[in-house]
């Protein structure tokens, strides 16, 4: 009877052993398996999941005031370039821009995602019906009027899926000109897309390499990249209004011509479908007049220029670009030409 027992858990444990053995083989054999790419069109769950966590987040922020969720979503080292504002800074501004405009609506025209990185383009409505009190900064009276801001954002995540870090092009210029600081520029009011086209591309890496491309070229001093990569009826938007294709290579050139050593890092640079999003520096030394207006050439201050710009690009089916959405710290641009313009308060 006893021999009967001991021979059955024998049994027993051979069959176990034997199935922990098949378990881990499986188990090996997925984990040493090539990882599949995905096909044309697939989403990545991963990359599906960063924008979402996104879009979560800027409508609990902005839309409820609840910068409590970002502590969930955010990792406790967080920066925000080029302030350098860690997580708790940038809580209070939002505190603060929410209490001055209670109906503060976000919305996102284009979101796209590539590996860890995720770029969009943050547009916030509402009216600003309270004082606005940044920390440290002179507060902002009350205009009653709508105001609309607009920011390019580019984020990247840690391996946990937590956002660690955040670059932002932000149009505080219009930001100025809506609350009456300066008059506004003498230019066309542009009417900007409420949602960019998106379409599925075979083309994505091709793109992101036309868009590095395109930067080096420019650090070369190479403008046949302007006619290479931007198509002839295409459309710049920046913080100083819409160009076009000339209009573009001519302001590029101005700057080079005032900054002979100027220089393109490209620091981020992301595709998704028929756009990519790019986060560069712009770097140099103003030793020459700026003659952007021949009649009244800004002289040059012999200091060292740079400027963080966060750009986003609509690619046709031919690989060229059809649109281009290009914002940055326009404060920090004229004040590095030497001109004086109001401090944006809170930046």
């Amino acid at each position: 009877m006893i021999g009967s027992k001991m021979e059955m858990m024998f049994l027993m444990r051979r069959k176990i052993a034997i199935s922990l053995v098949s378990v881990f083989t499986c188990l090996w054999a997925a984990w040493s398996a090539p990882v599949p790419s995905l096909a044309q069109g697939e989403v990545d769950p991963v990359e599906f999941r960063h924008k979402e966590i996104v879009r979560t987040v800027v409508d609990a922020i902005y839309t409820q005031g609840n910068v409590g969720v970002m502590d969930g979503f955010y990792t406790p080292t967080f920066t925000r370039h080029p302030s350098n504002s860690d997580l708790l800074t940038v809580k209070v501004s939002i505190l603060a821009l929410k209490a001055a405009i209670p109906d503060l609506r976000p919305s996102i025209p284009l979101i796209i995602a590539d590996g860890n990185l995720v770029a969009f383009r943050l547009r916030l409505d509402g009216t600003l019906v309270n004082e606005l009190v940044f920390p440290n900064s002179v507060p902002i009276p009350a205009t009653n009027q709508p105001i609309t801001l607009l920011t390019n954002i580019v984020m990247r995540f840690d391996e946990n899926n937590l956002i660690a870090e955040e670059w932002d092009g932000f149009d505080n210029l219009g930001f100025l000109v809506q609350i009456g600081a300066i008059p506004p520029p003498q230019t066309e009011p542009v009417e900007l897309p409420l949602v960019f086209n998106i379409q599925p591309s075979p083309r994505e890496q091709q793109n992101k390499e036309a868009t590095l491309a395109y930067y080096d070229g420019l650090s070369r001093n190479d403008f046949s990249v302007i006619d290479a990569y931007l198509r002839p009826d295409m459309s710049a938007y920046s913080v100083f209004g819409k160009m076009d294709r000339t209009a573009q290579n001519n302001d590029l050139s101005f700057l080079r011509n005032a900054m002979p050593d100027l220089s393109y890092t490209v620091d981020q640079v992301l595709a998704e479908a028929n756009w990519t999003a790019v986060m560069y520096h712009v770097r140099g030394s103003f030793t020459q007049p700026y003659a952007a207006s021949p009649d009244q050439p800004i002289q040059p201050t012999n200091q060292p220029f740079d400027l963080l710009v966060v750009t986003l690009y609509q690619f046709d089916e031919q690989g060229q670009v059809v649109e281009s959405y290009e914002l940055f710290d326009s404060f920090s641009f004229l004040s590095q030409l030497g001109l004086n313009v109001p401090r944006v308060p809170g930046s």
